[in-house]
């Protein structure tokens, strides 16, 4: 294997497995995982057709019961969905593998897993296990600077809501199934400075264990009502869940979440007198 495959399949041997996941990316769509979660029968989606993310606001739950965020001091991100519009670079990235390999195009389910679990769980998922050699030589042969991130963007008004957040003190930090390249992508968008700590799925267990927000909230050494995850996916719904933890989902209202959000300007104007009013 080619210098600095270690690195990136140094976990090689003890792969996470993929079957949470799995069960997720068989169904409909991951809006039906959440659906069967709840004991509604999945809607089905037709034949071809792509969701679009739905345009929510703070849910009545979350408008009902503002004293849930009074006091708020700190929130933990998401990356892929929340804090970059990423699905574009994922499936790139996953679909340069596959090509790799002679394999076609992801399926959609296969997108969506991809776009939630960790890169040791998506090759474990997508690829044969008589293919996984050449996949992860592959893997080695991208550039991920040029290839991969410049097919990213900031979700609109993230800086703005990052910047704002800071100058009220509350603090910022990160939750995400992706490895180390967590870090290049903060660093790529100068977004370094507003996040401490960030937790990977290469220093903990990925979501939905809820061991990133629980080491968190032991670094800020914080209450789990004096934070919220803003995330999402149904991995991160339940992260949240199991570490006690209010949930907030980002443009999927499929979630169970205390609230729904569909953008960062929204949600500075939806939190200023409750932020404001805290302090």
């Amino acid at each position: 294997m080619k210098k600095g495959a270690q690195k990136l399949f140094r976990n090689r041997g003890a792969r996470p497995s993929p079957a949470p996941y799995r069960a997720a990316a068989e169904r409909t769509d991951l809006a039906g995982l959440a659906s069967a979660d709840s004991g509604a029968e999945p809607a089905a989606r037709p034949a071809g057709a792509r969701p679009r993310a739905k345009q929510g606001r703070p849910s009545r739950k979350g408008e009902k019961n503002g004293t849930q965020v009074k006091g708020l001091k700190g929130l933990v991100f998401d990356v892929d969905g929340v804090l970059f519009d990423s699905r574009r670079s994922n499936m790139e990235y996953y679909n340069l593998i596959r090509r790799a390999v002679q394999m076609p195009p992801l399926s959609y389910d296969e997108e969506d897993f991809c776009q939630m679990a960790t890169v040791h769980e998506c090759l474990a998922f997508i690829i044969p296990p008589e293919h996984m050699e050449a996949a992860e030589e592959a893997c080695l042969t991208i550039n991920y600077q040029k290839q991969i991130l410049p097919l990213l963007s900031l979700e609109p008004g993230l800086l703005e809501a990052l910047h704002w957040l800071r100058q009220w003190n509350v603090r910022l930090g990160v939750f995400t199934n992706r490895t180390e390249s967590v870090h290049d992508l903060l660093r790529y968008f100068g977004l370094e400075e507003f996040f401490s700590p960030v937790k990977c799925a290469a220093y903990c267990p990925p979501k939905p264990n809820p061991g990133g927000l629980l080491q968190i909230l032991d670094e800020w050494a914080f209450e789990p009502g004096q934070i919220a995850f803003i995330g999402d996916s149904k991995v991160d719904e339940l992260a949240a869940k199991n570490a006690g933890v209010p949930f907030w989902s980002f443009r999927n209202e499929s979630l169970r979440a205390s609230l729904h959000l569909d953008d960062f300007f929204r949600m500075i104007s939806w939190l200023t007198p409750l932020v404001e009013g805290s302090q």
